[in-house]
């Protein structure tokens, strides 16, 4: 087994991973010579940590196939000085074929199970939809945040330089190898950033504001961290965009005339002429003739005025244009831009309605 060390500079800026020290976190990513930890071989685990005023980076190139014992000891053993582990779709590969490789081999995987796991990938995935991405895989998300690769290879092509290397071991196809994972588990810090975008959706901001136009509401809030690109996206008909500590969202307002219904439609009368709902206290005194007893879908009252979403929030009092529609709609405040209490609320019915909220980071 060879083992190299490598340091470079660089800044954490992943709000998830601030309840952590630097040097609680380590970074790690592995590489193989395919899918199943049944039938494939480990042939490096590139690990980063935090030490002194750099960040590290040490690997482990196994140069016989025998290397797979020695470099699953050092790993597990290194696991034990950390509290988190962060990677990137490990909960679903670079973990379970580890633990695989552990359990094949009598080893102790307890240190590895033991930690936190913070996968990126898991974490960003429910947002998969609103990022102008193909997909989520790592270079295109590296592409994305404006990463530069020295490395050229993918996976599938580094399995063939491997092989080549065991039979070889030229220098070449090492630093091939090397490079690449180095990269991966090097550019994991600067992926990292990008769960911020997760917690614009999750986590409380630090302050508020509304603005209206003639045809929209706008708000924004402001984070105590920021997004490592800026890009814009619509939900519903409501643009979002995310850029440096703010989350802009602009809803469209309208002025209509809604019906608000009551819930308690049994003690409600129905007036056919009035096209409206009154309670039975009051229409007693309506004559029979126009009156009959209101209906789920007939207990309402009409009600003009400026209108915008309501998200499914906890209002007081929505509005629909028909009882059976799924969408419901709330009155524009007259103060809207100065009542920061709504403004807040309204934020956070959004960002918990129109989009979906990412899982809790830590499994």
């Amino acid at each position: 087994m060879k083992t190299v060390d490598s340091e470079f500079k660089n800044d954490l800026k992943c709000k998830a991973l601030s309840a952590f020290t630097n040097e609680d976190i380590l970074f790690f990513d592995i590489e193989t010579t395919g899918f199943s930890a049944k039938t494939s071989a480990l042939y490096m685990i590139g690990l980063c940590y935090f030490s002194g005023d750099s960040w590290h980076v040490r690997q482990y190139l196994s140069e016989r196939q025998e290397d797979e014992i020695l470099m699953l000891e050092s790993f597990t053993k290194m696991l034990k000085n950390y509290s988190v582990l962060v990677h990137y779709n490990g909960d679903g590969f670079d973990i379970p074929f580890i633990t695989h490789k552990c359990e094949k081999y009598d080893i102790d995987s307890a240190p590895l199970t033991s930690l936190k796991s913070f996968d990126i990938y898991k974490y960003i995935f429910p947002l998969r939809k609103i990022f102008p991405t193909p997909n989520l895989k790592l270079k295109t998300m590296e592409t994305f945040l404006g990463i530069h690769r020295e490395d050229e290879m993918d996976g599938g092509k580094l399995i063939h330089i491997y092989k080549s290397y065991l039979e070889t071991h030229d220098k070449s196809y090492e630093e091939l190898l090397l490079l690449h994972n180095r990269e991966d588990v090097e550019n994991l810090i600067n992926i990292s950033g990008i769960a911020n975008y997760c917690d614009f959706l999750n986590v409380p901001f630090e302050s508020c504001e509304c603005v209206c136009d003639k045809n929209n509401v706008n708000l924004s809030a402001f984070f105590d961290f920021t997004v490592p690109v800026s890009f814009s996206f619509c939900i519903n008909d409501v643009f979002f965009n995310a850029s440096d500590n703010r989350l802009y969202i602009s809803v469209k307002k309208f002025s209509d005339e809604l019906k608000y219904f009551f819930s308690d439609y049994k003690n409600y009368y129905y007036l056919e002429v009035e096209d409206m709902a009154v309670h039975k206290s009051v229409a007693s005194y309506v004559d029979k003739a126009f009156r009959r007893p209101a209906t789920a879908a007939t207990c309402y009252i009409k009600k003009a005025g400026t209108f915008m979403p309501a998200f499914s929030g906890d209002f007081s009092r929505t509005f629909k244009y028909d009882y059976h529609d799924k969408e419901s709609y709330i009155l524009v405040p007259d103060n809207v831009e100065s009542d920061r209490d709504f403004v807040c609320k309204y934020i956070d019915v959004i960002r918990k309605g129109s989009l979906c909220s990412a899982k809790a980071p830590f499994k």
